[in-house]
């Protein structure tokens, strides 16, 4: 199953309901559901696993890595271009794993795991505003301009990297419907004092003031 240039959701024979942000991919066997429920994705998928402990669910990305849980939600990136990947975790609990090296991390709600060419991280996020991509209306109600550039990012499929230090923990209200980016990367300028630019598949937000 595939998403083109919208999000599209699905329904696996398991119960569980998966979302693919556009451009998405993602694959199973037939026996998907027997003594595991394994997938493989490529780009971005939101999750809501249906519960069974006695069949764990599988999620294989690029270069080894994998993501195991039982029943949650979370939010997995799978980059194999950009040897990068992410996983959000929004409620109960998953591992993530390279099968290769068998590194293992157990991840918490409201917390992110980041693998970009073998490094790996885990940060503290608000997954409510990171996982908001599938939705077609995005709404902001008093957060951080963090949070909105990383659920906007999530959403355009767009690397946004915010040089406003000062300004990250800035709050605002902000509503998305089908707007382009460029377009609410405007209206973020005239609510705050930031000025952007975009490089290809990239957006550079600098505070207004900043020389280059």
């Amino acid at each position: 199953m595939a998403s083109s240039d919208n999000t599209g959701s699905y329904t696996l024979p398991d119960g569980t309901r998966v979302w693919l942000n556009r451009g998405g991919r993602l694959s199973y066997n037939q026996n998907f559901g027997g003594r595991e429920r394994i997938v493989a994705i490529d780009g971005e998928g939101y999750f809501e696993v249906a519960r069974n402990e006695n069949c764990p669910f599988i999620v294989n990305m690029h270069d080894n890595l994998q993501v195991k849980v039982l029943g949650t939600e979370f939010n997995v990136l799978s980059n194999p271009a950009d040897h990068s990947a992410e996983v959000i975790l929004r409620s109960g609990s998953v591992q993530v794993s390279d099968t290769e090296s068998k590194e293992l991390v157990i991840l918490k709600p409201d917390q992110k795991f980041s693998w970009d060419m073998g490094r790996t991280e885990v940060t503290a996020v608000n997954a409510d505003d990171c996982c908001r991509w599938y939705e077609r209306r995005l709404s902001f109600d008093n957060v951080r301009l963090c949070d909105i550039l990383e659920s906007l990012s999530h959403k355009y499929q767009t690397r946004i990297t915010c040089n406003a230090t000062d300004l990250k923990d800035k709050r605002m209200s902000l509503t998305v419907r089908d707007e382009s980016l460029e377009d609410i990367m405007e209206v973020v300028s005239t609510l705050l004092p930031v000025r952007w630019e975009r490089h290809g598949m990239t957006i550079i937000i600098d505070n207004k003031n900043q020389k280059h």
